[in-house]
């Protein structure tokens, strides 16, 4: 049986239902294998109405819904330029945020959005494709190098006033001729 997949650009009107799947799928990844201060402190600063209306209006960024069956699943964060968090490589653009609900995971969604980042870093001519993963989510590590992603360097990453470490992963999507 088929499914029924689509991604499409997040509209301004439904600000409120991506800040409602962007604390729900962080929490459902990230809220057990924290500790509850430097985590709350973290959602609270980072994903707040005001902060994800900001986020929004950013020209170089980006945000997509993945819908199975018409219901949103998840959801991506595209960055471009100075709105990269980070910027390790150039002609490339940063997967920030990549996202599927926990009763949606299985259904191949997350592959459906590296395609979806893939094709938008083609239609602008980058090079490179890349993001930042927690080195201890070895689960979502070993998803992204499915995909073609490769350990290239780390960072620091703070959940809260907490240091991680988070290994930046890329993918070259551009030939060399």
């Amino acid at each position: 049986m088929s499914q029924n997949i689509s991604i499409k650009s997040v509209k301004l009107g439904e600000i409120p239902l991506l800040r409602n799947v962007a604390v729900q799928t962080f929490k459902e990844t990230y809220k057990a294998l924290n500790e509850p201060e430097p985590f709350n402190a973290y959602l609270e600063k980072n994903f707040s109405k005001d902060q994800i209306l900001k986020q929004f209006g950013i020209q170089e960024s980006s945000f997509f819904f993945v819908r199975c069956e018409g219901e949103i699943a998840g959801y991506l964060k595209l960055n471009t330029g100075a709105s990269q968090t980070d910027s390790p490589l150039s002609k490339a653009m940063e997967i920030e945020r990549i996202y599927v609900l926990q009763h949606f995971k299985g259904r191949r969604l997350g592959k459906a959005l590296i395609q979806k980042s893939i094709e938008k870093a083609l239609c602008t001519k980058l090079d490179w494709l890349w993001l930042g993963i927690w080195d201890q989510n070895a689960q979502a590590i070993g998803f992204y190098q499915s995909q073609g992603f490769e350990i290239f360097s780390d960072h620091k990453f703070m959940m809260g006033d907490l240091a991680q470490n988070d290994f930046l992963m890329r993918r070259r999507i551009m030939s060399d001729n």
